[in-house]
C-alpha cells in the first residue's frame, strides 16, 4: 500500500486547505479523499510530504495516526479476505463510516432514565425475595416525587450527572415546604 499526499486550497481561501490523499495497491489507485487534516498552504511540503512551521509536530502526529489508520483497515480487511484483493476504495469506505460512527452524539443518560434503571433493578430483587414490598412501594414513591421536581423545575432532560449537592438541597425544601 502507498499513500500519496497533496494540499488542496479551499474555495473561500487559497492560503487554507487540507491534506487530500490517494491510495494505491498494486497498481490499483483510489479516488482522492480527506485526511481530515486542515492546514496553511505554507506548511505543507509537497516535495518532502511533511509539515513544516507552526503546528507542525501535530499535524505531523495526525498524519502518523492516518497513516497508521489505513496500515490497521488493510490488516483487519486481507484477514478478514484471506487471497482477495483488497480495493483501495473499500478501505476509504470503512474509514469513513467509522468516522460517521464515531461523531454521532451519544445520548445523555439523564435523571429519569437513572430512575427507570433503579426502580427496574429494585424491581428484579424484589422478584427475586430479596426486597421485602414495603420497601419497593417506597422506592417507587420516591422515585415518583423526584420526577415531579424535575418536571416543575424543568429539568427532565438535564444529565444524571448534573444532579448535585445543591439540587438536592432545592428538593428538600421544594417537599418540606
Amino acid at each position: 500500500m502507498q499513500i500519496n499526499y497533496w494540499f488542496r486550497k479551499s474555495t473561500k481561501n487559497p492560503e487554507l486547505g487540507n491534506l487530500q490523499a490517494v491510495i494505491k495497491i498494486d497498481g490499483v489507485e483510489s479516488k482522492p479523499f480527506s485526511t481530515g487534516i486542515d492546514c496553511e498552504k505554507r506548511n505543507w511540503n509537497h516535495d518532502r510530504k511533511c509539515f513544516e512551521g507552526k503546528g507542525s509536530a501535530q499535524k505531523e502526529k495526525a498524519l502518523h495516526n492516518f497513516e497508521q489508520r489505513m496500515r490497521m483497515i488493510l490488516t483487519t480487511l486481507e484477514a478478514e479476505n484471506p487471497n482477495e484483493f483488497i480495493h483501495p476504495s473499500k478501505m476509504i469506505e470503512l474509514h469513513r463510516n467509522d468516522k460517521a460512527s464515531r461523531k454521532k452524539t451519544q445520548d445523555v443518560f439523564t435523571m429519569p432514565d437513572a430512575i427507570r434503571f433503579y426502580n427496574t433493578l429494585r424491581q428484579e430483587l424484589n422478584e427475586a425475595g430479596q426486597l421485602d414490598d414495603e420497601t419497593l412501594e417506597n422506592d417507587l414513591k420516591y422515585g415518583k416525587n423526584v420526577l415531579k421536581f424535575l418536571k416543575e423545575t424543568n429539568r427532565m432532560s438535564k444529565a444524571a450527572v448534573d444532579f448535585n449537592l445543591s439540587v438536592m438541597d432545592e428538593l428538600y425544601f421544594m417537599r418540606s415546604s
